[in-house]
């Protein structure tokens, strides 16, 4: 059976045994495919709603990037949301942006209902190098308290001090939505809470999907999502299934490098305080 890939993650995760593998044919109300966040979200969000779920895993729960990444609890999407007002209207950035801090609920509503043990710390700081860079967390400040943040605390220079040992910032923006989790600990943990409302969990299927940026907490709002299709309302789900889809020009040739290139670029936009 496939490993976690050795990292930290693998490394301190809370004791679990492999899931058996399928061998006989099974029925079931909803079959998932895939046992990262957005696998064990929606199979959660069925589970507890009554549903007989099974869900299929190929290797192991969060095996992938679920499993290994940096474990922020962000708010928001890849773009904000004053970026999707501005390109598809006020109608869809008020029904996405009732629901950009949602993510973060359910994942806070599952630890403590759960007793999952996965080290989460509340808190997210966005800090500023420069003038420039407090007068754009003030905005986003503004933004985001549109559409029901109201936990986002300025910080000047004393009091990014108190958050971070160091003299290069001189001001951030506190998100006491946001947090920090292990998330491998996080997928396992959830995986126990599908068993416990009968859900099954099985090997042997072979399934790819991908959500970065934003993905701990954008899956669990996705998982609620397809829940809610599965069960006839599918008004928010449909809210997204409505933005296009663009490809990236060039496919995957031009995709991979122009990516380094990018994270090049913001990693110097960082390192010049612009």
């Amino acid at each position: 059976m496939t490993e976690h890939v050795a990292s930290y993650y693998a490394a301190t995760a809370n004791p679990h045994a492999p899931y058996p593998a399928l061998s006989e044919d099974i029925h079931c109300d909803v079959c998932i495919v895939g046992g990262g966040f957005s696998g064990l979200s929606s199979a959660l969000h069925l589970a507890e709603a009554g549903y007989d779920v099974v869900l299929l895993e190929a290797a192991r729960i969060g095996w992938g990037a679920s499993g290994r990444n940096g474990g922020q609890v962000v708010n928001s999407y890849s773009r904000d949301v004053d970026v999707i007002e501005a390109r598809y209207g006020a109608a869809t950035a008020a029904m996405l942006g009732g629901m950009m801090f949602e993510g973060a609920q359910i994942i806070r509503q599952r630890i403590d209902r759960y007793a999952i043990a996965c080290d989460y710390r509340p808190g997210g700081l966005f800090v500023a190098l420069n003038a420039k860079q407090c007068r754009h967390l003030e905005r986003q400040q503004a933004n985001w308290r549109r559409y029901g943040n109201d936990r986002l605390e300025l910080l000047d220079r004393p009091g990014i001090r108190r958050e971070i040992a160091s003299e290069r910032y001189i001001g951030g923006l506190l998100d006491h939505h946001g947090g920090h989790l292990h998330p491998l600990n996080l997928a396992l943990g959830e995986a126990e809470a599908i068993r416990g409302h009968g859900g099954r969990l099985e090997n042997n299927v072979y399934y790819l999907q991908g959500d970065s940026g934003h993905g701990v907490t954008f899956t669990h709002l996705a998982g609620r999502l397809i829940a809610e299709l599965l069960r006839g309302d599918a008004e928010r789900f449909d809210a997204f299934a409505r933005l296009p889809h663009l490809p990236f020009f060039g496919g995957r040739q031009l995709r991979v490098p122009f990516t380094a290139l990018g994270a090049a670029y913001y990693a110097l936009r960082d390192r010049l305080g612009l």
